[in-house]
C-alpha cells in the first residue's frame, strides 16, 4: 500500500510530459514542407490541408508529382500518353533488342 501513491504519482508525471519524437520521424508534407505529427485523426497536412497518399507497401507518404503539358498538347492526349505502357526498364530508358 505504501507504493501505490508513489506509483500513481509517477504515472501522472509521465503522462503529463509532451511527446518528444525525433524530428526525422515526422512525415513532411511535399507541398508545403511542414512536418506533421506521426499520429493524426485525418490524413492531411496540418498546415495546407493537402491529403496524404500512402504507399500500400511501406505506408510512407507518396510524393506530390506535378505534370506540365507541352504547348499544343491537349489534356486528352496527355491522359492517353500517361496510360500507355512503355517497353523499358525502371529508369524509363528503352531496352535495346
Amino acid at each position: 500500500m505504501e507504493w501505490i501513491d508513489e506509483i500513481e504519482t509517477g504515472n501522472l508525471l509521465v503522462r503529463s510530459k509532451p511527446f518528444n519524437d525525433r524530428e526525422t520521424l515526422y512525415p513532411v508534407c511535399d507541398r508545403c514542407a511542414n512536418p506533421n505529427q506521426l499520429i493524426s485523426t485525418d490524413e492531411r497536412c496540418s498546415a495546407c490541408f493537402h491529403p496524404f497518399t500512402r504507399s500500400f507497401i511501406s505506408f510512407e507518404n507518396l510524393p506530390l508529382v506535378e505534370f506540365k503539358l507541352d504547348k499544343g498538347m491537349t489534356h486528352r492526349k496527355f491522359m492517353e500518353l500517361l496510360s500507355t505502357k512503355q517497353d523499358g526498364d525502371a529508369t524509363g530508358r528503352r531496352r535495346h533488342e
